[in-house]
């Protein structure tokens, strides 16, 4: 006869039950900083600084902590490390000078996270030993090796419009073995395209073969795209484990298709297909001037005691030209040194002294300086400073000095001697606002290898590459600059420019 009383158990085997089987832990999930955009390097060069650090969150991860380290300055005595979000103090951390390195973890869950972007600023508050005002330019606090903690797994995107995450670290574009040239063009814009946003980030980008397995990623930030020709033309996000967009269209609208993946008119898609038919944007107009506004680079101002130095840099992409000799009108102006000290205004292009002269009392920047081709790289640091010098006082106690560079200051560009500089510092800006792109074979294996090239060099560039995919015969024989891709040599009727 069956008995509930002999199957009644005691309450203490129940509490051994439960805490043999503990709650499971939430998912975590822990990215670089470089992947998410942020600088390896934080430099707070001044006694009080402080450094925006915008951090994307993508969909499904809620931001817990900022892990870093910091790197102790010479001569700090004490100090300390303020997060901010928006008016919100998440963190206020003390630094000693006895330590030349510390790790240290920022919590973030306080933080704002607008539109996929957590509001984060940092900002320090430091103190020299002595009375000394030192000068931390050269030898700044830094933060590296950044890392950002999440709560959560990326959610996988469910429609169009989330198919660009904010975070990518791999894109895999799967084309047909012998690739036409529109497929080809399709693939080069996405590739370029996706340079353009995440390429800084170290994004891998690869060329596969549509008939090839696919297994799975091993980054959580992985994209595939398949871009196929087809009568019909459109966008369909599939089932794959992998988030993965099939691009299809005809030669004449498959490049539409494909410059919709990256632009904004994908907030307008909710479903799992859409067919865009926009015309692609126009390339870029060459810029021979324009003022600091207008070139994007806008006013720059700084603050401190002693010398005070404000910066602005100049990138030939950008310009989407090669350029010659430069000159700059600069307009600005500065605190006024007092009159117990000196003061000398230095303007420089890098590690090129281009101009100085002696601050005065107006207070006023009216001065044109021109900065020599050979002064010039790819991206050039200008910066104009103000030092001074005479009776001394205790670190803090004498008044800070402000200077300015005008947003109206205009920008003049000459013509450079050649037109191509050789050497790979003239690239990518020898090759803007348009160039060609052709492959010998027309084979998958250099078509991979010309987009590879595209992305490498987009990541280069401050401005979309426009690149145009042509027949070999097209690009040699046409006027335009362009990339050439053979897996053997190059063909012998072929004239490459002197080194």
């Amino acid at each position: 006869m069956f008995s509930l009383r002999a199957c009644r158990v005691p309450a203490s085997l129940f509490v051994v039950a439960a805490l043999a089987f503990p709650a499971p832990v939430a998912a975590q999930t822990v990215v670089d900083g470089s992947t998410l955009g942020v600088a390896e390097v934080l430099e707070f060069s001044d006694r009080s600084a402080e450094v925006a650090v915008p951090v994307p969150v993508p969909d499904g991860l809620t931001p817990r902590a900022l892990v870093t380290t910091v790197q102790i300055p010479v001569d700090l005595e004490r100090g300390h490390l303020e997060a901010w979000s928006g008016d919100l103090l998440l963190d206020r951390i003390e630094l000693f000078g006895d330590e030349d390195s510390i790790r240290v973890t920022i919590p973030l869950e306080r933080g704002s996270v607008r539109n996929g972007v957590l509001d984060l600023t940092l900002r320090t508050v430091l103190h020299s030993r002595g009375e000394a005002c030192p000068d931390w330019t050269e030898r700044a606090m830094v933060l590296r090796d950044s890392e950002v903690e999440f709560d959560g797994e990326p959610e996988a995107p469910a429609v169009l419009a989330d198919f660009v995450p904010p975070v990518l670290q791999r894109l895999e574009i799967y084309l047909p073995d012998e690739p036409s040239i529109a497929e080809s063009q399709a693939a080069a814009q996405l590739a370029v395209l996706a340079a353009s946003r995440f390429g800084r980030r170290d994004l891998e980008v690869e060329i596969l073969p549509a008939s090839g397995p696919r297994g799975p990623s091993d980054s959580q930030f992985t994209r595939r795209a398949e871009i196929r020709e087809s009568d019909e033309s459109r966008i369909e996000l599939t089932d794959d484990a992998v988030p993965t967009v099939l691009v299809l269209g005809d030669p004449a609208s498959l490049g539409r298709q494909m410059r919709s993946v990256t632009s904004d008119l994908w907030s307008l898609a909710v479903s799992d297909s859409v067919t865009l038919d926009s015309p692609l944007p126009a390339p870029r107009a060459l810029v021979t001037e324009g003022t600091l506004n207008e070139l994007g680079i806008g006013s720059r101002s700084a603050r401190s005691v002693g010398s005070v130095e404000a910066e602005f840099g100049l990138d030939q992409t950008s310009l989407a030209t090669v350029t010659g000799d430069v000159t700059i009108d600069l307009v600005g102006s500065y605190s006024p040194p007092p009159s117990d000290r000196s003061g000398l205004i230095v303007v420089s292009a890098g590690q090129t002294v281009l101009d100085s002269w002696t601050a005065d009392q107006s207070g006023v920047i009216e001065r044109t300086v021109s900065i020599p081709e050979g002064a010039l790289d790819r991206y050039t640091d200008i910066s104009v400073s103000l030092q001074t010098a005479g009776a001394g006082a205790a670190c803090g106690v004498l008044q800070p000095l402000t200077l300015l560079v005008d947003g109206s200051s205009r920008v003049r560009l000459g013509e450079p001697t050649s037109p191509a500089p050789a050497g790979f510092g003239s690239l990518p800006q020898a090759l803007m606002p348009r160039l060609q792109v052709a492959t010998v074979s027309g084979s998958l294996e250099d078509t991979a290898r010309a987009v590879t090239i595209l992305a490498e060099l987009q990541a280069l560039s401050a401005i979309p590459l426009v690149p145009e995919w042509v027949t070999m015969e097209t690009l040699v024989d046409g006027e335009v600059p362009g990339v050439l891709v053979t897996s053997d040599q190059a063909p012998s009727d072929l004239k490459l420019p002197s080194p």
